[in-house]
């Protein structure tokens, strides 16, 4: 007649036992519904993996138990023998807990569904004292180049711009749902802007070419900037255009302030934007 075989981990060299199994599953299934309702850490999500599988093997044992279906080996002369594979089912077990954790940790993280917000351009927002402009909706000021024009953004998330001649600095703000702790730093890195700004351009500017790129501050929050010159065209007119970007993340609120103009007189403009960017401060106190 043949015996049952023990269900505990283990007992048939070293694979896996079905106790084994229905924790693995289970616990994977747990923490699945645990990272559903809180962000976490690696170090956390693995021991909120290795919880769960022992608290799942804990209520499988005891509901094979209640069922007199037999959980642990007997005692025999050739265990001693079975320890390596024993080991290697327990390591295998930890690299599964693990990989499962880290996999979850990254695409959890990376895959936040951020939703976003129409910029409310309402005149109500804006006030203007001489080159100094303020947004209350948004929370911030900058000073403009002194003398310039100042206008009504004409985009959809431009909400004010100054112009002079050929030049031109606009800010642009997009509502987001990221959370208020989070950096710019935190949602792309400076290469991945470089790409999506190209990628999104390219179709419209063909000739679009980085000039140069990197990281700076703005009110001391982290914040990106990019330059690069593109062919515009308009009123059967083309000229090579030089524009430098920055961007920068504050709370819900994605800030770009875009400085631009020709090729050939950007150069001795350029000192007066960076002058307009360093005044930008956020109000939010």
């Amino acid at each position: 007649m043949e015996t049952q075989k023990p269900l505990t981990p283990g007992t048939v060299d070293g694979k896996l036992s079905r106790v084994d199994w229905v924790a693995l599953i289970g616990g994977l299934f747990i923490t699945s519904l645990i990272f559903k309702i809180g962000n976490f850490g690696f170090i956390p999500a693995l021991i909120i993996g290795f919880g769960a599988y022992w608290i799942t093997k804990k209520i499988a044992i005891l509901l094979l138990e209640k069922k007199n279906i037999p959980v642990a080996p007997k005692t025999t002369a050739s265990s001693s023998i079975k320890k390596k594979p024993q080991l290697r089912k327990t390591t295998l077990l930890f690299i599964a807990i693990v990989t499962f954790c880290g996999i979850l940790y990254l695409l959890l993280t990376s895959a936040q569904s951020i939703t976003t917000q129409s910029t409310d351009k309402s005149i109500e927002n804006s006030q203007v004292d001489g080159n100094l402009y303020r947004n209350t909706k948004y929370k911030f000021r900058i000073k403009f180049p002194e003398g310039w024009e100042i206008k009504q953004g004409d985009g959809p998330s431009i909400v004010q711009k100054a112009v002079s001649g050929n030049h031109s600095l606009s800010i642009g703000v997009k509502a987001m749902d990221v959370g208020n702790s989070y950096t710019i730093k935190d949602i792309l890195t400076i290469d991945e802007l470089k790409m999506s700004i190209v990628d999104s351009m390219q179709k419209q500017y063909p000739d679009i070419k980085v000039l140069n790129y990197g990281e700076t501050k703005i009110d001391n929050i982290p914040a990106y900037w990019i330059k690069y010159s593109m062919s515009y065209s308009a009123m059967n007119v083309t000229f090579k255009a030089v524009n430098t970007q920055y961007q920068v993340l504050k709370g819900d609120n994605y800030y770009f302030i875009t400085a631009g103009s020709t090729a050939d007189e950007f150069d001795s403009v350029e000192r007066d934007f960076v002058k307009s960017v360093s005044s930008f401060v956020f109000e939010d106190y």
